[in-house]
């Protein structure tokens, strides 16, 4: 057993497969640390996953549901039972999505229209939804009412009536279903649905609601913290739209900030690194590690400001967005700032700077 009594066994005769049981549901690993088969005694589970670890094909009984993707690792189709649902984004966020009959041949899929239309409006620079708008034959606009995490309670129509209302669990599954007129997939933000598999597309991964984890490694790997399936400390607080886990260093930043006497702002914010804990960028790779030979931490307090969450909280203030800052230009200008620093010294005193610059609205 594990630390938490989860039943685990790991055989290895002619493949590395984990094997753990969570709550009554048994689940099984592939070596790459995928899920590859769920159990609970309702409805079996598995799951196909390609070199990139990406999500090709589930089988839930005799239902196979195919999903391709596009060279950023977005999501562009789900096919199944003869009907296709085609994605489209916005960045990372989903912009909307069509669904119509699968053709027998290429030029007959080309030409046909789609059977559903539908497209997603969020609060500027968030993954918070605002509204769900519907094409088609009978065109409608619905508006989303969400908890203070951003994750839909109610959807309602133009005249004001609930078409879609619902309760949640801990980790954002669906506790009860109290009006289910209109389709309503959107879960905790950057999260969909996928009624096929009991699973919600997250971007980078896919989530699982029930056992509160992500069923594939995040893809920073150890960079994301210990724990590469977790979510967040908790749903209620934090968000996660893309599946790629920074809230172990966030926590740890915010911590070090007050305890070296920052003031917390009153607007909703987000503990930023300055040089950032978990990007990929080249740039920040090589910032990290000029902080670890000068024996710097990723989580000091000095590389770190407080951002509002979203634009909508930054009125008031030179501040940017939490949610907008993240820009190559930002990066590149971070970076010029800090690559020729060779002591501790110029390196906290540059970091200052920054901040500093941040606040009066001059950076990048």
């Amino acid at each position: 057993d594990d630390a938490t009594g989860d039943e685990q066994t790991t055989p290895t005769d002619d493949q590395w497969i984990r094997e753990g049981r969570h709550q009554g549901t048994r689940y099984r690993f592939d070596r790459a640390g995928n899920l590859v088969e769920r159990r609970d005694g309702e409805r079996d589970l598995r799951l196909v996953w390609d070199a990139n670890q990406r999500l090709v094909e589930s089988h839930a009984g005799d239902k196979i549901t195919r999903y391709g993707y596009d060279p950023l690792g977005r999501r562009l189709f789900k096919e199944t039972e003869g009907q296709r649902t085609s994605f489209y984004w916005d960045g990372d966020a989903l912009l909307g999505e069509t669904t119509a009959a699968v053709a027998a041949e290429t030029e007959q899929a080309a030409e046909s229209s789609p059977d559903t239309t539908r497209e997603y409006l969020y609060y500027p620079e968030t993954f918070e939804p605002l509204a769900l708008i519907e094409g088609g034959d009978a065109p409608a606009v619905y508006h989303y009412h969400n908890d203070p995490n951003g994750c839909p309670t109610r959807l309602t129509d133009a005249r004001g009536e609930v078409k879609w209302a619902a309760s949640y669990t801990a980790w954002g599954g669906i506790a009860e279903l109290y009006v289910d007129e209109v389709t309503q997939p959107i879960r905790l933000q950057g999260q969909y649905a996928d009624t096929e598999t009991g699973l919600y597309y997250n971007r980078y991964r896919y989530f699982d609601a029930e056992a509160g984890q992500f069923v594939s490694a995040d893809p920073l790997g150890l960079a994301a913290g210990s724990n590469v399936y977790e979510f967040a400390v908790n749903a209620a607080g934090w968000i996660d739209p893309l599946g790629l886990n920074c809230s172990s260093d966030a926590a740890k930043l915010r911590k070090a900030m007050e305890e070296a006497g920052e003031l917390t702002p009153q607007f909703k914010n987000a503990a930023h690194h300055i040089v950032m804990s978990n990007s990929k960028n080249s740039r920040m790779k090589k910032l990290r590690d000029l902080f670890k030979k000068h024996g710097i931490s990723i989580n000091d307090a000095d590389n770190g400001i407080f951002l509002p969450k979203g634009s909508k909280y930054a009125i008031g203030t030179n501040l940017p967005a939490h949610s907008k800052i993240h820009t190559n230009a930002y990066k590149e200008a971070v970076y010029d700032r800090l690559k020729n620093k060779k002591s501790e010294k110029g390196i906290r005193q540059a970091l200052s700077d920054i901040k500093n610059d941040i606040i009066l609205g001059n950076f990048p």
